[in-house]
């Protein structure tokens, strides 16, 4: 029997055997197909070269393969294994997953690169804060965000949306691959978080993106000050003072900040954020629903008893939202987390010394089949009480879960509420049967439906 700490949390107690290190032939299946593939992939942003061609590959095969191997040889749910050449703990145990999330940042902080990463772009962000920083932070996101809330500004982002839909739609055609949602994505984040007027333009995306591009590299290979950040701050430092409402920006003046804040940081990832990673999120959950013709007819029916326009209307399409947390769940946008010991302590009954790097491998915990065999299937329907186990990682999870979570899927849900209301799409790209489990990658950037109006 455990005894719960003063944390509410278990004490690990020590187990017979110490945690065993995987083989060499497991790390090099580790570090060559899943790791490396990972990398190329992009970390910040996506590169559609690398997409094309590892949805083309068999590393889905290999992660899968790696897990089952790793923990036939080594026994166990902990696990010693090489990332990058350093040692590392991969953590396959539910309850060990959430007890790291729980305690991050203060006992378990992000990982060396992605601080080095995101550093480069969003210098004082959150998601890369420690001690007094991050509370102080955290306060702010959770502020201007209204975390667990319905957002103050909510009726008027979902008339955002359905304006930018249709003027995508007049100006550029049937919003039907990649590029238009990127497009879409683009204004709505524009508008949302900056509080531009429509058809305003800024290059704050732009040098964002650029330097993206560049935290992608190895570090070797980067710059060691990026040309763009000055002008991306400058422009953010502008728009933050003559931002419109309704929109995010405008709020920062009236959430309680001082100069440890970093405003700036805090609103760069919240461009980040919304711009590509919700833009993938949303067109994955769309091609999900155009596969699933019963879920499809379900998200109609719902839609016709409620006024997408309301945001508590918005707040009941559960089947919609369920379909948003399966693609999200199925597809992760970070198929692995990496966190730090900030000091050293205990996990998997074992000591843990700071510094240690501490792998959890989201794309296989959201599916894991030893814990559900049917984990690989698209059920939005098993949304409607709240999260299914196991815990989710799409939004964090913890102390450190997304501050946007809430404001994300109003905004995925307002943008399918306003496709799905006058259009019937057709999946075209990629092949998903509805019998069948769904596949381990989606390559977002080869997504195509046929549209048809209603």
């Amino acid at each position: 029997m455990r005894r719960a700490s003063g944390h509410g949390w278990p004490e690990h107690q020590a187990k017979r055997e110490p945690i065993r290190a995987v083989s060499l032939a497991d790390d090099l299946l580790f570090n060559l197909g899943f790791l490396l593939p990972t990398a190329a992939l992009g970390a910040f942003t996506r590169s559609r070269a690398a997409a094309g061609l590892l949805t083309r590959l068999p590393l889905d095969w290999a992660a899968q393969r790696f897990v089952r191997r790793a923990r036939r040889h080594g026994g166990g749910d902990y696990l010693w294994i090489h990332l990058a050449g350093a040692r590392a703990l991969l953590v396959l145990d539910p309850e060990g997953i959430a007890r790291v999330l729980e305690r991050s940042p203060l006992e378990f902080a992000d990982g060396r690169a992605k601080r080095e990463g995101m550093a480069r772009f969003q210098p004082g962000a959150v998601t890369i804060s420690r001690g007094e920083d991050w509370r102080t932070r955290r306060r702010f996101n959770e502020s201007v965000l209204a975390t667990g809330k319905t957002h103050p500004d909510a009726r008027g982002f979902l008339a955002i949306i359905r304006q930018e839909v249709d003027r995508a739609r007049r100006s550029g055609g049937e919003l039907d691959r990649w590029g238009r949602f990127e497009q879409l994505f683009r204004r709505l984040t524009l508008r949302v978080v900056l509080g531009l007027e429509p058809g305003q333009e800024s290059a704050a995306l732009d040098h964002l993106r650029a330097i993206m591009q560049e935290s992608n590299r190895p570090a070797f290979l980067r710059p060691r000050r990026s040309r763009h950040l000055d002008p991306l701050q400058a422009l953010l430092h502008r728009d933050l003072e003559e931002a419109g409402a309704p929109s995010l920006a405008s709020r920062c003046a009236r959430a309680s900040s001082t100069r440890r804040t970093r405003v700036e940081s805090q609103v760069t990832h919240w461009l980040f954020a919304t711009w590509e990673t919700l833009a993938i999120n949303a067109v994955r959950a769309l091609a999900l629903i155009a596969a699933h013709p019963r879920i499809e007819a379900g998200v109609r029916e719902e839609l016709a008893a409620l006024d997408p326009a309301e945001p508590d209307d918005v707040a009941r399409l559960l089947l919609l939202e369920g379909c948003v947390q399966e693609a999200m769940r199925l597809w992760p946008t970070t198929p692995m987390l990496v966190r730090e010991a900030a000091k050293d302590t205990t996990l998997g009954g074992e000591r843990i010394a700071r510094r240690t790097q501490i792998v959890i491998l989201t794309a296989f915990h959201h599916r894991d089949p030893a814990r559900d065999p049917a984990a690989g299937e698209f059920r939005p329907e098993a949304w409607a009480n709240g999260p299914p186990p196991p815990p989710l990682l799409f939004f964090g999870g913890g102390a450190q879960a997304c501050a946007g979570r809430d404001l994300a899927l109003l905004v995925a849900k307002g943008v399918l509420a306003a496709l799905l209301g006058d259009r019937r799409h057709r999946l075209l790209t990629p092949s998903l049967n509805p019998g069948r489990p769904i596949p381990l990658t989606c390559d977002h950037f080869r997504v195509r439906f046929a549209v048809d109006r209603r």
